[in-house]
């Protein structure tokens, strides 16, 4: 069946590729949420498909639409020079006026010239609430509401209205919930100094949808929802290996190395050598003119470079060849939902074959256990559904059975474990693979070296 997609990045996915033509969504939540941004994404993308669409705003002149459009990179000027979008933006008074028997009739006007007109097959009216304190009655709402639903429903024109939601929920947007077949519920909340905004869709009339609450950001490029966990679990398994850059390593895994598109996990203390074996194995991809993407949270990407250098890391070179590219941020930048898009955005943009992430239990700062576990997970499947193989670093005591490796070691493929210990009054490093999914790995533990040409086991 057809559909109307939103061209908002993750969430047509959630509703199986769109709404459903002619249908009513409601767009409902408070100030600064999203509402208006959501509307214009999706008049614009019916617009670029070469739909006819109208905007209809009670609350900001033309000017100020086309600015909020290129806030997030529409460039509307274009869409309404080609003559496939029209914005009718008439600001109503500031006073309010209660009428015991408004007819609606000059919204109807309005709405029909949007429609007929110009032919749109898509509106958006925003907001509703400009317009409610013109009614006296909740029965009076409900009639107005139910005559331009109905009248919009019978030409085929499917509907985006938005509507504020306050701390006292007004009666005339709970009634306008009702009557749409759509209702997306967005909200801006602080946890932890941290803002977040999030989206759930409350129903969605003749389709099947997903049911939680969802991420995403408002930014330059769009509004861009984080990436979400499969509901099936039909990832292809590539039955290929490639090389750690070391044949002792690749021999203790089976003598086969790692497998390609799979997710490993190198834990281990301080100076244990965890970011030198996992450059190792960056190194060795790139040296088979594999495309490799760091995400460093401790380093820039310069000191990244020199201090797997001494360690015989080929990345330096890599980055000039446009073979490698090192992103580094802080980790309490953003919270974990932006971290999530952002890496996503990237390793879209760059399409590496590897991704190395150093380290991971650095986003602990940027949120709770809990919630770097939930980012990791989908991080993962992202990952696994473009066929990347994944590294993952996680600075972490001795004592690692009770950290964050033990959250997601039921969903990497493999981990490798390093420690130091002491033997003679001397510190010596000392590693074991722990799992190796599909592999006939050694388990028992080895000691290893670091020289200029990586890690040395013994």
């Amino acid at each position: 069946m057809a559909r109307v997609p939103s061209g908002v990045e993750g969430f047509d996915e959630l509703i199986c590729g769109g709404v459903l033509p002619g249908q009513l969504v409601l767009l409902e939540g408070g100030p600064g949420t999203g509402k208006t941004l959501f509307g214009l994404r999706w008049a614009a993308t019916a617009a670029a498909a070469g739909n006819k669409a109208s905007v209809v705003h009670f609350e900001e002149l033309v000017e100020g639409v086309l600015c909020n459009g290129k806030a997030i990179g529409l460039d509307l000027e274009t869409l309404i020079a080609s003559g496939q979008l029209v914005i009718d933006s008439t600001v109503t008074s500031d006073e309010t006026v209660v009428l015991e028997n408004y007819t609606f009739d000059a919204l109807v006007m309005r709405i029909t010239a949007a429609v007929e007109t110009h032919g749109a097959t898509l509106l958006v009216l925003d907001t509703l609430d400009s317009l409610y304190g013109q009614f006296s009655n909740a029965t009076s709402v409900r009639s107005a509401l139910n005559r331009v639903f109905n009248w919009l429903r019978a030409h085929g024109i499917t509907t985006i209205v938005t509507g504020e939601i306050h701390e006292r929920q007004p009666a005339q947007l709970d009634i306008a919930a009702y009557v749409a077949d759509v209702v997306i519920r967005l909200d801006h909340r602080v946890s932890n100094d941290v803002t977040t905004r999030r989206l759930r869709i409350v129903k969605a009339r003749g389709m099947s949808h997903g049911y939680n609450e969802y991420p995403f950001i408002i930014d330059e490029r769009g509004i861009v929802m984080a990436p979400v966990t499969s509901i099936q679990l039909n990832n292809s398994v590539v039955q290929s290996y490639y090389t750690t850059g070391s044949e002792k390593l690749d021999a203790i895994l089976g003598g086969k190395g790692l497998r390609r598109n799979s997710t490993v996990l190198i834990s281990g203390g301080p100076g244990s050598g965890k970011t030198i074996l996992g450059a190792m194995i960056a190194s060795s991809s790139v040296l088979r003119q594999e495309r490799v993407m760091v995400f460093s949270f401790e380093e820039s990407p310069d000191e990244y470079v020199i201090n797997t250098a001494a360690a015989g890391s080929a990345l330096g070179e890599a980055r000039h060849s446009n073979l490698c590219t090192i992103v580094s941020t802080r980790p309490t930048f953003w919270g974990i939902e932006k971290h999530l898009i952002e890496m996503s955005r990237a390793i879209n943009d760059f399409a590496p074959e590897v991704v190395v992430i150093d380290p991971i239990s650095s986003l602990k700062s940027a949120g709770s256990l809990e919630h770097v576990h939930h980012m990791l997970v989908r991080m993962i499947d992202f990952l696994k559904s473009r066929s990347i193989s994944a590294v993952l670093v996680s600075a972490q005591s001795d004592d690692y059975l009770r950290t964050l490796d033990t959250d997601i070691a039921s969903i990497v493929d493999t981990w490798i474990h390093l420690w130091m210990e002491l033997k003679r009054d001397e510190s010596t490093r000392r590693l074991r693979v722990i799992k190796a999914r599909g592999q006939n790995h050694q388990e028992g533990s080895y000691d290893f070296s670091i020289s200029d040409r990586g890690v040395e086991i013994d």
